[in-house]
């Protein structure tokens, strides 16, 4: 699958320069940095779950 994403100049840059020093593609430079961003948040929305199923069953408050 191809997703075209419109950047500036710079990030585009950056991610050469990022590529050139890894010795990888740029491809796959913005794959690993998608794959970290989107796991983290996964992680994030993991930690949390607990905290929102309190708020949901009105266990917790928002001053806990």
């Amino acid at each position: 699958m191809s997703l075209q994403v419109n950047h500036p100049d710079e990030f585009a840059k950056m991610v050469l320069e990022r590529s050139e020093a890894k010795g990888t593609s740029p491809e796959a430079v913005v794959i690993s940095a998608v794959r970290e961003i989107l796991a983290g948040e996964e992680r994030l929305s993991d930690e949390l779950a607990p905290v929102a199923e309190a708020f949901t069953k009105k266990e917790m408050t928002e001053a806990e």
